[in-house]
């Protein structure tokens, strides 16, 4: 799909404005508003998980509060067929669950009908990022139920900001090295 030039202006608007921050987490909610504004989504979420353990080691979400007991019911009626597609192919390009399962089926599975159907989610898209085998890294947006899936514009605005995201990284590391080293100074 070729970008429409609204979609690459608000691409470079994204960049701009995050660019601007000055945080040393790892995609603060400041991060995940702004893509909230370029792909309208009900919420967003940061995610790295480790496969393995079946735990979560970072969620940053700009929506509800997520809860230790949320994330064990995650992993005790799953796995999303997403997280379950990036373990099997290595693939990290941007993905929607309807991409990989049909919507019957979909809605017929554990981790929708005691997970995501009654946190009023029916649609997603996740954008894989890099990580150590067992992990799964990503942002992944969401949509209610009774609003559109998200589309190939949606893809294709999350795909052209994929590699962006590890400029991000770096910076938030580096500004945690320059803090890190500043209070070592002054201890």
């Amino acid at each position: 799909m070729q970008p429409q030039r609204a979609d690459l202006e608000g691409i470079l608007g994204f960049l701009a404005d995050v660019a601007s921050l000055d945080f040393d987490e790892l995609y603060p909610p400041e991060v995940l508003a702004s893509l909230q504004g370029l792909v309208p989504c009900d919420d967003v979420t940061y995610q790295d998980a480790d496969l393995h353990a079946k735990s979560f080691r970072v969620v940053v979400g700009i929506g509800p509060e997520d809860d230790a007991d949320e994330a064990d019911a995650y992993w005790a009626v799953g796995p999303c067929p997403i997280s379950e597609y990036r373990a099997r192919t290595g693939d990290l390009s941007t993905v929607r669950m309807s991409d990989l399962i049909n919507q019957r089926r979909y809605h017929e599975l554990p981790i929708f009908r005691e997970y995501f159907h009654p946190a009023g989610v029916d649609s997603m898209i996740d954008v894989g990022l890099p990580a150590a085998p067992g992990w799964h890294r990503s942002f992944v947006l969401f949509r209610g139920t009774g609003v559109r899936d998200f589309t190939e514009r949606d893809r294709a605005v999350l795909e052209m900001l994929r590699p962006h995201f590890q400029g991000l990284e770096a910076r938030a590391a580096l500004r945690r090295g320059t803090h890190h080293a500043r209070r070592a100074r002054h201890e």
